[in-house]
């Protein structure tokens, strides 16, 4: 597959003309549709030869699961950091939908974390400390003898 270059997707809101820096915003269906065309097989995520025109440099940490793949959402979100790279505004949508993004991955890292770890003990049991043994009864002892110790 031949890459095609990142920047095309890009160029539409790069391009100066008549629009102001301030004035050039990234939409969630611009969005949408730069990763329809880099979906060449059309499996709703992108492999290492769909990103191959993409700088590596640029894509570090974009592959938030690990699976080697980029999802719709890892996607949007890469694409959402080169829009504010470029000066370009993100529109209220694509913001909306980069905010959920991000919620849904804390959330999910919160249940896993939970999940791993055990709630910890109140007291001195969470400082560490071993726990206090419980407390020993008195020894019975005999009443002092009084007199002149003949019974």
């Amino acid at each position: 597959m031949k890459p095609f270059p990142y920047l095309a997707l890009l160029a539409p809101l790069l391009i100066s003309g008549a629009v102001s820096a301030e004035e050039r915003t990234g939409t969630l269906a611009q969005t949408r549709e730069a990763f329809k065309v880099l979906d060449a097989n059309k499996d709703a995520r992108l492999g290492a030869e769909e990103r191959a025109g993409l700088d590596p440099q640029l894509t570090r940490g974009v592959d938030f699961d690990g699976d080697g793949f980029w999802s719709k959402d890892e996607f949007l979100l890469f694409h959402r950091q080169r829009l504010l790279a470029a000066k370009v505004k993100p529109a209220a949508d694509l913001e909306a939908e980069a905010t959920r993004i991000q919620a849904a991955r804390k959330a999910k890292a919160t249940e896993r974390n939970t999940r791993r770890d055990p709630p910890k003990p109140v007291g001195k049991e969470s400082k560490g400390l071993p726990p206090r043994p419980a407390p020993r009864e008195p020894k019975k002892t005999r009443p002092p003898s009084t007199g002149s110790g003949v019974v």
